[in-house]
């Protein structure tokens, strides 16, 4: 026999057993209805999050269509960003279009989405709908950015590129665009790149400025 059940049904089960070697005289009025209470809570808590795992599944089950007739609603997390890589045209073409430029082969099991919630958030993009405009707008200008990051001496090397790379280097060309200190405080939070952050922050605001 296979008995499923989940953690904090084990956990309710645990504590079951082990008073269940107790005699009925061994234990105490008190305790078992503080057990009785404590089961209950653990059985409510169970019903709460078998719930929540019903509604990210439908979340993300509705995802790719709220993207495509309610951009704007939808709200940048690992979730939506991961299925607009996955739905927008642009982002899949741009992806290609680097790596086949850039020289690196493009690895769509990997996605830069855990990094790219943060990073989008501090740059106050926290929408779709934004996000999506960015990328359209300024299209031709990614490209010309990417070829000219990736040959500059700060840039990490990498084997391969992770599907979403063009929303990386989106990042970097909208935060070249910020001042000075705000572009040092990226890359101190985000740790990218081997050089002082002031460094990097000059190098940036100089390309960025030169397209």
């Amino acid at each position: 026999e296979i008995q499923i059940r989940s953690l904090l049904q084990h956990a309710w089960a645990e504590m079951q057993h082990d008073l269940g070697y107790k005699s009925e005289v061994e234990i105490p009025v008190v305790v078992k209805r503080r057990f009785a209470l404590a089961a209950g809570a653990l059985e409510s808590q169970d019903r709460e999050f078998n719930q929540l795992r019903k509604d990210l599944k439908e979340y993300e089950r509705t995802l790719k269509k709220q993207i495509q007739t309610h951009p704007q609603n939808v709200l940048i997390d690992n979730s939506s960003i991961i299925e607009f890589y996955d739905s927008n045209p642009l982002v899949k073409k741009l992806d290609h279009f680097l790596a086949n430029r850039l020289g690196y082969p493009l690895d769509t099991r990997v996605s830069t989405a855990g990094d790219d919630v943060s990073r989008l958030n501090f740059l106050e993009i926290h929408t779709v709908k934004e996000l999506e405009k960015l990328l359209t707008d300024n299209h031709d200008k990614l490209i010309e950015f990417a070829k000219i990051w990736i040959g500059s001496p700060d840039s990490e090397p990498v084997g391969t590129l992770a599907r979403g790379i063009a929303i990386f280097y989106l990042e970097f060309l909208i935060l070249g665009s910020l001042e000075i200190k705000k572009i040092e405080e990226y890359f101190r939070i985000f740790n990218i790149g081997h050089e002082p952050p002031e460094e990097l922050a000059k190098t940036l605001k100089a390309i960025v400025e030169s397209l």
